[in-house]
């Protein structure tokens, strides 16, 4: 008798032998000799006494490994066992569902149930499979070939295991996620872990989208570099947030200078200033090589990277041949010479269309020949400039931008002044905010007349005696669609806003951090329940006033209610 339960044990695979140890209420650990043991040696509970008076060796079918490509040859014997999902029809893909949820520990049943009960094209696993076992992310593997509908896929907040990123693979493999987004650290810190990875992302076909933050290094950077080259369906690569140094700007330059399919490249936020040595010492036409051989390439964002003079020289030297027409150098360490290269590249490039210059150091000079070369050429189409920290307000050059009439999104948000007094005093740089003051009067004068502006953003920026001017004049800009005033001093005039939103224009407003007082609120909400072009407000709850007013409006009025599905949402105390 023992001899045949041992051999009955044997067929079983371990997920089953962890089921019956979990449902004796028995340790569930251990290689699958010690769980038969366990078993064994328990035969007599009466839960493991009941499987063996009720089991049928025909009730267990023998899985048979599929291969996704012909890649997957070698991988027959690997540790995930990706099990034939021929099913068709509803009733066998929940009867499939229902069978994993059966082995699938208790800890991780509401994973499964995420993939049984998704029916949008996204799936986020934010942390929720932190720890998870082997034998429950293969079952994670199963249903999501049962679930047809994921085409995008989210982990996050994690640690990220080998047996996770070889499951992570084989979803590549598959040959339906067009989104992937890993924002997780390794648990093991070698290189081997993005190996998997990296086949994955060299043989799939289907991949549009990949995102890879806290994952890299130098050494992985370099793994993965084969990987970009050769896939012919990634358009957009982020990399931000990861640990890129200067010294991989070679690897950089091959994958511009190989890759024909990427459209985006992020690197934002890795630290990639590079010491004057380091420049001295590399090729400096590196850059320029590579933007030079790359025509596909439409937009690079390289914020909040420490870009120094000399990484900003080279960088802006290669874009200005490039076919690039989106910038993000926001959040770097720009001096007065920069501006000088940022000049050529809007003289000389005419596909930039939008830069991003926020939270920059700008002498008001080297900003106005930077504008003047823009309003002669004309292609800027966004320019933000939020943050941004100058020697003294540049009103005056702001209004000759609007006034020119070809910008479509301006951002000129939160700007600040150095104060020299102070500066002195700590031995430090001092940045004040500041507002327009008495020179609101000409930007309001250049948006009077102004018929191109479609976005406008323009927090913290704009005091009580204007407001309402301001605003009056904002309401006749025929393209305006998107509207950002939070944080400026309101007050009484929120009917003004309304009327703004009655005109029925506006998509998108915005008016955080700043105080109303009751009427302002009352005819806001009315502005709100009058339009039928509004699909996103976020607004600051005063008091709790405007919580509750703004759920009166979007669960109350039918309106609302019909068309959810395009509201993204009226969020209160989000930023």
């Amino acid at each position: 008798m023992a001899s045949e339960s041992s051999q009955l044990l044997n067929t079983l695979t371990v997920i089953k032998l962890k089921t019956i140890l979990r449902d004796a209420k028995l340790p569930v650990s251990g290689l699958k000799s010690v769980l038969i043991s366990r078993v064994l040696e328990n035969i007599e509970h009466p839960s493991i006494r009941t499987f063996f008076d009720t089991y049928s060796p025909t009730s267990t079918p023998t899985p048979t490994p599929i291969l996704t490509n012909n890649n997957d040859k070698n991988d027959q014997n690997s540790s995930i066992d990706p099990s034939p999902i021929n099913k068709t029809s509803n009733e066998d893909r929940l009867e499939a569902m229902n069978k994993i949820l059966e082995d699938v520990s208790v800890a991780h049943k509401h994973v499964i149930r995420i993939l049984i009960d998704n029916k949008s094209d996204s799936i986020s696993l934010r942390g929720i499979l932190d720890p998870i076992e082997n034998g429950d992310l293969k079952l994670f593997y199963k249903a999501f070939l049962l679930n047809t509908s994921v085409r995008k896929l989210f982990i996050s907040n994690q640690y990220i295991s080998m047996y996770m990123m070889k499951t992570i693979k084989k979803i590549l493999l598959s040959n339906r996620l067009t989104d992937l987004t890993i924002n997780s650290s390794p648990m093991d810190h070698h290189v081997g872990y993005m190996v998997p990875l990296n086949e994955g992302i060299k043989h799939t076909t289907s991949l549009i989208n990949l995102k890879l933050a806290m994952l890299l290094d130098d050494e992985n950077l370099s793994i993965l570099k084969d990987s970009i080259i050769s896939n012919t369906s990634i358009k957009s690569l982020d990399l931000k947030s990861n640990r890129i140094k200067c010294e991989n700007i070679d690897t950089i330059c091959d994958i511009l200078k190989h890759n024909h399919t990427l459209q985006v490249l992020n690197l934002s936020d890795n630290d990639m200033s590079s010491p004057r040595s380091f420049v001295t010492n590399t090729n400096p036409n590196l850059l320029l090589d590579a933007f030079r051989a790359n025509n596909t390439l439409k937009e690079l964002k390289l914020s909040g990277n420490r870009l120094n003079f000399f990484s900003l020289r080279s960088l802006l030297r290669g874009i200005e041949e490039s076919n690039i027409n989106a910038l993000d150098i926001s959040y770097n360490d720009m001096i007065t010479e920069t501006w000088g290269y940022l000049n050529n590249v809007c003289a000389n490039n005419n596909n930039i269309q939008r830069l991003i210059l926020a939270g920059n150091k700008v002498a008001t000079q080297e900003f106005l020949v930077l504008c003047n070369t823009i309003i002669t050429h004309k292609n800027i189409l966004e320019l933000n400039i939020q943050h941004c920290i100058f020697d003294f307000v540049p009103s005056n050059i702001i209004a000759r931008l609007i006034t020119a009439n070809f910008i479509e999104k301006l951002d000129i948000s939160y700007l600040r002044l150095i104060n020299n007094r102070d500066q002195l005093l700590f031995r430090e740089p001092v940045y004040v905010a500041v507002r327009f003051g008495d020179d609101m009067r000409l930007i309001i004068d250049a948006l009077e007349g102004n018929t191109t502006l479609r976005e406008l953003y323009i927090r913290g920026m704009i005091t009580t005696t204007y407001i309402s001017s301001f605003l009056k004049v904002v309401r006749d800009i025929p393209m305006l669609s998107v509207l950002d005033i939070s944080s400026n001093e309101i007050g009484k005039y929120g009917y003004l806003v309304a009327d703004i939103l009655m005109d029925n224009k506006l998509n998108e407003l915005r008016i955080l951090y700043t105080r109303l007082s009751d009427e302002s609120i009352s005819a806001i909400i009315d502005g709100v329940e009058s339009t039928t072009n509004l699909i996103l407000l976020i607004a600051d709850p005063v008091g709790g006033k405007f919580d509750k007013s703004m759920e009166r409006v979007y669960i109350n009025r039918e309106n609302y209610k019909h068309r959810y599905r395009n509201l993204l949402g009226i969020l209160m105390d989000e930023f």
